[in-house]
């Protein structure tokens, strides 16, 4: 579980009109899935992970990124969601990490940030974010979790292997 916000020390206050518990999710879909060679099938059931693994609430913001050949399937999953495409080496995760570049404005709106994806390119923003006092929780499969994001994270939840198609739960 994440550290409660109380324990950190916040550096932006929230706007007045954020509802209290409000998260912004950053969900590189094909990491949760096992990269883009899993193909259709297996974002329904990675989407189904996050949501029965991750504390949601209505106000939440989630930005979904994915190659461009899976942005349907990954809209069509999340159909209340922001789904950002993106092209070559690490182009979703350059989606989602161009949507929190402003510390002081995404902090101000959101009492935490949530990242779906255990790539190790999210580490300086795991670390920018709670050396400002926004607690940082990842989600990640067990396979895919870069150490580094791990230990700048405020808290780990792994995907239980009945979500992610290829893996058995026993």
């Amino acid at each position: 579980m994440p550290v409660p916000s109380t324990t950190l020390n916040r550096v932006y206050p929230l706007e007045s009109f954020v509802p209290t518990g409000r998260a912004l999710h950053l969900i590189d879909i094909e990491n949760l899935i096992g990269g883009p060679q899993a193909g259709w099938d297996a974002i329904p059931l990675a989407t189904e992970g996050y949501l029965a693994t991750v504390s949601m609430m209505p106000d939440d913001l989630i930005v979904v990124a994915t190659n461009p050949h899976l942005w349907l399937p990954a809209k069509l999953a999340w159909p209340g969601a922001l789904v950002l495409s993106g092209h070559g080496k690490d182009g979703a995760d350059k989606e989602l990490i161009s949507q929190v570049v402003d510390i002081e404005r995404t902090a101000s709106h959101f009492e935490r940030l949530v990242i779906g994806s255990g790539d190790g390119i999210f580490e300086a923003v795991a670390r920018d974010y709670t050396m400002v006092g926004i607690p940082v929780e990842v989600v990640s499969r067990r396979d895919a979790l870069s150490g580094g994001l791990r230990g700048e994270a405020t808290g780990v939840t792994l995907l239980a292997d009945q979500y992610v198609l290829g893996t058995s739960c026993f």
